[in-house]
């Protein structure tokens, strides 16, 4: 029947998700959003849209390797992962596209030239709408799920937080103590 003494600790550890949000999120999102841009050259100069879109590959494949290495090694995929290799699913589609659409082009146009009224604009014209209303429904989706799922984790603990500090401020104005200094 011996009584002991009992200390209880809590912490509550968070990264600021701020620096993640703008030098990884914001950057990929602007790399994905130039190879749309790609849709500005005409079609039939396949050669400079293909070389453009492996180069937009690369860098976004290039940033996630150097972003990898600045933060600790983990054994699952973060979100950010997994939106950096969404958006490099997209430029591969993006490229793969524009290879197909040369394709079509050498295959069915004598002179290799694409006007604006031939069937080939049209579906190029088709592929870029849909692609980038489905990489805005994307993110739309993303937005939204990181609003209510990460973020609400993080303002419940900043109620916590804020409901702990209040509690430990009335628990300091009821207890009567010395201090001392040695």
């Amino acid at each position: 029947n011996r009584k002991r003494s009992i200390l209880t600790v809590t912490c509550h550890a968070a990264r600021h998700s701020n620096y993640f949000y703008w030098n990884g999120y914001c950057l990929i999102l602007l790399i994905t959003l130039v190879s749309f841009c790609i849709f500005s050259i005409p079609p039939h100069f396949t050669g400079n849209r293909i070389q453009i879109s492996c180069t937009l590959l690369l860098t976004s494949i290039t940033f996630r390797w150097i972003v990898n290495r600045s933060l600790p090694t983990i054994s699952y995929l973060t979100s950010m992962d997994k939106y950096a290799i969404m958006c490099i699913f997209i430029l591969i589609i993006l490229c793969i596209w524009h290879a197909m659409l040369g394709s079509l082009i050498y295959l069915s146009i004598p002179d290799l030239r694409v006007t604006q009224d031939m069937w080939l604009a049209y579906i190029d014209q088709w592929v870029f709408m849909s692609a980038i209303s489905i990489f805005i429904i994307i993110h739309i989706v993303l937005l939204t799920w990181l609003y209510l799922v990460p973020l609400k984790h993080r303002r419940q603990m900043a109620k916590k937080d804020f409901e702990y500090r209040q509690s430990i401020s009335k628990e300091k104005k009821t207890l009567n103590y010395t201090l001392l200094s040695i």
